[in-house]
């Protein structure tokens, strides 16, 4: 006959070292998860860092290689410049690479005094956008708009859209790109003696492209017709006090 009172349960004891056991396995569990998740936000942030390096990197350039383009040949605008007195890098050209309003150009017959398109590159094809008309020659013909040759105008045109930000370079309309570090730095990561190089648009504040900068200089060869651009930049956090030195040579292609 089935007897109940010969079960037998677990003890208060037995219950207590249960429990304290899987605390102690839970603690060792949740230590682990921590110092994976430690890594893993480390590691996040290096190759987040290190994408924005680069594509910093690749602005930088692509902004120098395209200094010139659409600027008129016959105005005598400097397409680069480089100002040693408060370590500036102007670049100036009808094209902001961050625009995409901006790529391209639009071939016009104004032979008959009528505005013909006969081949339009833009990447955006606006009917009002502001363009700035060279001749064949690439000589300078005038600021105007999509849909309307320039007054006394007889010629095949070649113009170079606009969108916003842009100054008046010299005569003609162009977009003034500077690069310069900023006047302070704020992050965390960074060591204090660094800065932040910021791209400026026009007369914009300008935005970061790359972080933790110092050593900002800049050679630019008249006779090669090349721009030198050298600075170090940190690695990992400050308390690595680890720098790579970045040395980019790029020939603009239109200058």
């Amino acid at each position: 006959m089935y007897n109940k009172n010969s079960e037998k349960g677990f003890s208060l004891i037995e219950l207590l070292v249960v429990i304290a056991i899987i605390s102690v396995i839970s603690i060792a569990v949740f230590s682990i998860f921590q110092r994976v998740l430690q890594d893993f936000n480390s590691e996040y942030k290096k190759l987040v860092s290190q994408i924005e390096f680069s594509s910093g990197i690749e602005l930088l350039r692509a902004d120098i290689a395209n200094a010139g383009y659409g600027m008129a040949m016959d105005l005598g605008i400097n397409p680069v410049e480089y100002k040693t007195s408060t370590k500036e890098l102007i670049l100036r050209s009808t094209l902001n690479i961050t625009n995409k309003k901006t790529k391209g150009w639009i071939l016009v017959d104004c032979r008959a005094g009528n505005f013909v398109v006969k081949l339009d590159s833009r990447t955006s094809k606006s009917n009002n956008q502001n363009l700035v008309f060279l001749d064949l020659n690439k000589n300078f013909v005038a600021n105007g708009k999509y849909g309307s040759c320039p007054a006394g105008s007889n010629e095949i045109l070649v113009g170079f859209p606009l969108d916003k930000n842009f100054v008046n370079c010299g005569g003609q309309n162009c977009y003034k790109i500077t690069y310069r570090l900023s006047s302070s730095q704020n992050l965390n990561e960074c060591s204090p003696n660094t800065r932040n190089l910021l791209r400026v648009v026009g007369n914009g504040n300008g935005e970061p492209v790359i972080s933790c900068v110092k050593n900002f200089n800049v050679n630019v060869d008249t006779n090669k017709k090349t721009v030198v651009v050298s600075f170090d930049v940190q690695e990992g956090d400050k308390k690595d006090n680890r720098w790579q030195t970045v040395k980019l040579s790029v020939k603009p292609m239109n200058w």
